[in-house]
């Protein structure tokens, strides 16, 4: 069994069996109950973390954790297999993200992308050549080498699609990495997962929490019953001033696609946030990706680069040009406008708020997890709204 000794966690175990085996099994649990769960390099250590998640006070968040580590010391000795209690299994599973992103260093491939760029210029030159010269082969007696100019030419372009998935989209999406795992907010984590939209509803499920407005599914509106329980964060707080706009003198209800409509908000200070932690695309960068992402703008400059090819160079080498031309635009289409750090930092949230407070699970996942009281109503109200939406041919009639 466990208990305490001098204020520290011993081992004491049955005496049967040899001495040595209780000494090893007595020395695995110190190093267990040693073992240092927080890491210095994240920006919210891993008893707070695992506070907010499940909405626990410190002494019960201490108590899981020890628990923790009888579990494991457990787990290791047994002969047989072993079932967590639910607290346990809280603290397993966010110490499995914890500990995978202490050791976590990806391969930088971009520190090579100056030759990968000058590379891929040397394929499209040479495939170029090799369509032009398997056209004009094309005019003459069928030969055996016209077969072979094609396949290299198909592997070129083939390699440059490769280059432009593998390195310049990794090169425009960088950092890979950050400096330690953010703390970010509902309305931060709902942003960076689901963008506007998705850090609205973090936002209205927050204000329907705290109990500063009401979901009414008959009339699918928000009914305001009076000020918030608790702070609330910007878009919250302009949320409780729009819904107060436009309100009418007599009623307190505002229907939900009115409230929820992105263009009465102002998302700066959140976006401006997140690209401080690196976490959104700044920049040349955000402007290259957001334009690749555009399918108007990509269709545009596609003809045109399409029409300006056609007419300096023969068919063969157009035809062989144009699909790495749309390889590239592809690459570089990051609509999210997210960072490849920011899609670490997401998985590493979306693991450890799996079973943690309902807020998060929403701001990460959507309505489908608001479950809980009010939750649910609000959840039922999207639900409705959604399938009116459907009925109407989705023009919102």
């Amino acid at each position: 069994m466990i208990d305490r000794l001098s204020g520290r966690q011993t081992l004491s175990v049955a005496t049967s069996g040899s001495g040595s085996v209780l000494e090893k099994k007595q020395q695995l649990y110190q190093r267990i109950c040693a073992y240092e769960l927080d890491d210095p390099s994240h920006e919210i250590g891993f008893l707070a973390h695992l506070m907010s998640a499940n909405g626990w006070s410190r002494p019960l968040a201490l108590r899981a954790t020890e628990e923790y580590r009888k579990f494991v010391f457990l787990a290791l000795v047994a002969n047989h297999p072993v079932t967590p209690s639910d607290q346990v299994d809280q603290v397993w599973h966010l110490h499995l993200p914890f500990r995978s992103w202490r050791g976590w260093r990806p391969w930088r491939r971009w520190r090579w992308s100056g030759p990968m760029g000058v590379l891929l210029i040397g394929l499209g030159v040479i495939g170029s050549a090799l369509a032009s010269a398997a056209a004009e082969s094309s005019n003459e007696p069928a030969s055996g080498s016209e077969g072979l100019l094609w396949l290299l030419a198909s592997t070129l372009l083939a390699g440059s699609v490769w280059i432009a998935f593998d390195v310049l989209r990794p090169l425009l999406r960088q950092p890979s990495e950050g400096r330690g795992m953010p703390a970010l907010n509902v309305l931060e984590l709902a942003y960076l997962a689901r963008g506007p939209g998705g850090a609205l509803q973090a936002a209205l499920a927050s204000l329907v929490v705290s109990g500063a407005l009401l979901p009414n599914r008959e009339r699918r509106s928000l009914v305001a019953l009076g000020e918030s329980k608790a702070p609330l964060e910007d878009l919250a707080q302009q949320m409780v001033r729009v819904h107060h706009t436009l309100r009418g003198r007599s009623n307190a209800e505002v229907s939900y696609q009115d409230i929820i409509n992105p263009v009465h908000y102002d998302f700066t200070a959140l976006v401006v946030r997140l690209q401080g932690r690196q976490l959104l695309l700044q920049g040349h960068r955000e402007v290259i990706a957001l334009a690749a992402g555009n399918p108007f703008a990509r269709f545009f400059l596609g003809v045109a680069v399409a029409q300006f090819l056609f007419v300096l160079l023969p068919a063969a080498v157009w035809l062989f040009l144009v699909p790495p031309t749309l390889a590239i635009s592809l690459a570089l289409s990051v609509p999210s406008g997210r960072t490849l750090w920011a899609e670490n930092v997401l998985e590493y949230y979306r693991i450890a708020t799996i079973h943690g407070e309902a807020l998060r699970r929403v701001a990460l996942l959507g309505p489908e997890e608001m479950t809980g009281g009010r939750l649910d109503d609000l959840r039922g109200l999207i639900k409705d709204v959604e399938a009116d939406q459907a009925g109407s041919g989705g023009c919102g009639c």
